[in-house]
């Protein structure tokens, strides 16, 4: 029971990633590259999931709490999950930094920048400790404008990006639901 007045489409900002990222020796550096772009979107913009009625009993919530808001026709959302794909203020590097830290393979990021970008320029210098966001944008994550070096000791490497993408895919298909 609520009269809109008007609906605006959010503008993008493009977040890109400047790195040096010390891998073990034994490590596959294009499922790690995959793993990073699929972590990063996920992160700057995350997708809201919908859920059947079962998994939704299954975390616990009753019949009431389940029905109520608007009819939803591919499942139900969580509020959580709305919360949390809210407009971000400000990426900081040492979330970025820890999210790198947790993918398997990875020992040390080092020299890390964020840069930002709005309809294709660059608005930033990069940011070494925390990237502002604009007031009702929303982040998006540019693989093309990120550069991202493995080093295997103290020899760089550069993944295969048509390779990483291939795996990268794979990885969004796993989160996909009908």
């Amino acid at each position: 029971c609520e009269d809109f007045n008007q609906f605006k489409q959010s503008d993008m900002e493009e977040v890109a990633i400047c790195t040096d990222i010390e891998v073990s020796a034994n490590a596959d550096i294009e499922k790690i590259l995959a793993t990073i772009y699929h972590r990063l979107e996920n992160f700057l913009s995350p997708a809201i999931p919908f859920y059947s009625l079962k998994e939704m009993l299954d975390f616990g919530f009753n019949l009431e709490q389940i029905f109520n808001g608007p009819a939803l026709k591919h499942g139900f959302v969580k509020d959580e999950d709305i919360d949390a794909a809210d407009y971000k203020t400000s990426i900081h590097i040492s979330d970025i930094i820890q999210i790198l830290m947790d993918i398997e393979g990875i020992k040390a990021v080092k020299d890390i920048q964020l840069s930002k970008y709005f309809c294709g320029l660059v608005t930033n210098d990069g940011e070494n400790w925390c990237l502002p966001i604009s007031p009702n944008h929303a982040t998006y994550f540019n693989q093309q404008k990120s550069k991202i070096v493995f080093y295997k000791d103290l020899i760089p490497y550069n993944a295969n990006k048509d390779e990483a993408i291939e795996h990268l895919n794979d990885l969004r298909a796993i989160d996909y639901r009908s």
